[in-house]
């Protein structure tokens, strides 16, 4: 396994095995030109993840036009909005 993950769907997934229990809530914000698809790819990781019980808040933002970086945000929060864990990756863009 590679030190970093090479997509976002491998980042979600990294990102979920971290954590100990199901969080009361994750937000996940992606920029990126991969749009729908990377997005959808990230929410199936982590509805594997935590069938049940996690509200998911899912972000698609419209790249930049002069950065050829896609980026990756998730974040989780306890049952009293506290923050978790977090994590930034970037990707080559799409």
């Amino acid at each position: 396994m590679s030190k970093f993950p090479r997509t976002p769907a491998e980042a979600a997934e990294r990102f979920a095995a971290a954590l100990p229990a199901a969080p009361a809530r994750v937000e996940v914000r992606l920029d990126s030109a991969q749009g729908m698809p990377g997005l959808c790819a990230v929410e199936a990781v982590l509805g594997r993840a935590w069938p049940a019980g996690a509200a998911k808040e899912l972000v698609w933002l419209t790249r930049a036009a002069d950065t050829d970086r896609d980026q990756l945000e998730l974040r989780a929060y306890g049952p009293a909005n506290e923050l978790l864990a977090e994590a930034v990756h970037e990707f080559r863009g799409g």
